[in-house]
């Protein structure tokens, strides 16, 4: 008995191990709320902005996120969205998943 017990020590032991899939370019992110003055970077290739209060829902390959971003966040996409973008509001829909 106490063989068989030793034996399946490390099978158990390797069960907890729990590891985080890589990011994925597959999927897309809603974002909705009041943001600090967009600005471009890295040439035009990417959108900055600060969030006062955004909501947002990312969806990847099998899962859905969402939750909201406050007291001044950062966030950048990449400049290729579907919506609208002014001064201290945005409504847009991002190709790629949502990466803290």
């Amino acid at each position: 008995m106490c063989m068989l017990v030793t034996a399946m020590i490390p099978a158990a032991a390797g069960m907890t191990i729990q590891t985080n899939p890589e990011p994925s370019d597959i999927g897309w992110t809603h974002v909705m709320g009041i943001i600090t003055h967009p600005r471009l970077i890295d040439g035009g290739k990417n959108i900055q902005f600060r969030c006062i209060f955004v909501h947002y829902m990312t969806r990847g390959i099998g899962e859905t996120l969402s939750g909201n971003l406050h007291l001044l966040q950062k966030l950048v996409f990449k400049n290729h969205f579907t919506g609208m973008i002014y001064n201290h509001f945005i409504f847009a829909k991002f190709p790629g998943e949502l990466h803290f």
